[in-house]
């Protein structure tokens, strides 16, 4: 029996508890498909989408759903969606940056202890049988300089927290609107990478943004300083970032994203001692899953009885380039 209530399908990681109570939702018929792109049957059919960074969404793809009226991507992040294409077929686009930010914030905080302790480096000596202290001289970090790069949801969390440990943060972000909180500096670029012995970057994927971090400017580093990526792994060249950490080995870098994910099997940053590497989990916990997954799909639910949601796409903000 075909259902007159519109189709909403739902893909890629989603909360399992809310997942068993689709069914009961009386306003839509709410279905979860792992593999979105071969239920080409459903697709024509849909009405509204829940998707993740994994479902590419492109004009291609589009023309699989004739009566798509709604995309709600799980995500903060949105490059994964073609917006002029959505635009172009008259589809609501929308996102939940306000769902995973203490989560980002969170694994922001264990990159840069990851660095500065050397843990990771100590568990594989570890596993190895080896027992080499005088290897593992690590830094406090109460009392180091942070310079945190994009001042929006995660940056202004992970300044909160890095204060409450004794550091000293700095800011650089050329679109900052807010007021600046008191014991935060905003600085130049160029001036935040001279003065940072740790620099955290959590800006969006933009034609500026791309390759920010790059030869030049990792020169401006101290050779002893700290990188921590969380935003999008084209913001910096990891051909020249890898040459820097070869050429100082006491330089050392915490990435969760990367140019290319998943993280190609024969890339140098897996071969070396001063690059701790996580596969993309700053939104991994329990709750953010839940916060996100519960949150995108009540969007959708809102969005079909005709009623305003935030997270609109594209953003209307300074720093997007459409």
């Amino acid at each position: 029996m075909t259902s007159s209530l519109p189709l909403v399908l739902i893909t890629n990681r989603f909360d399992d508890h809310l997942r068993l109570k689709l069914p009961q939702i009386k306003d839509a018929d709410c279905r979860y498909v792992s593999n979105l792109t071969s239920e080409t049957e459903l697709l024509s059919k849909a009405t509204a989408l829940v998707i993740r960074t994994s479902t590419v969404i492109d004009r291609d793809f589009l023309k699989k759903t004739p009566h798509l009226k709604f995309i709600v991507t799980a995500t903060s992040g949105f490059d994964h969606i073609d917006l002029k294409a959505a635009e172009a077929s008259s589809i609501g686009v929308f996102h939940v940056p306000e769902t995973q930010t203490i989560a980002a914030a969170e694994l922001t905080i264990a990159m840069i202890f990851n660095c500065a302790r050397k843990q990771t480096l100590a568990a594989r000596q570890l596993q190895k049988g080896d027992w080499q202290r005088s290897l593992l001289l690590g830094r406090q970090i109460q009392g180091l300089n942070l310079g945190i790069i994009g001042f929006g949801r995660v940056g202004s969390e992970v300044a909160r927290r890095a204060q409450a440990l004794g550091m000293t943060v700095s800011i650089y972000d050329p679109f900052l609107q807010n007021e600046v909180p008191e014991g935060v500096t905003p600085l130049g670029f160029e001036e935040l990478m001279r003065a940072s012995d740790v620099v955290s970057l959590h800006v969006p994927k933009t034609k500026t943004t791309r390759h920010m971090i790059k030869k030049e400017t990792l020169g401006w580093l101290d050779t002893s300083a700290m990188l921590i990526n969380m935003s999008r792994g084209d913001v910096i060249n990891e051909t020249d970032l890898i040459e820097h950490l070869i050429e100082n080995p006491e330089f050392s870098a915490g990435l969760d994203v990367f140019a290319k994910e998943p993280l190609v099997k024969k890339s140098r940053l897996l071969e070396l001692p001063n690059v701790w590497l996580t596969p993309h989990i700053g939104a991994s916990t329990e709750e953010a899953l839940k916060n996100s997954s519960s949150t995108a799909l009540n969007k959708v639910l809102a969005l079909l009885k005709g009623e305003a949601v935030s997270g609109a796409l594209p953003p209307d903000a300074l720093w997007y380039e459409g």
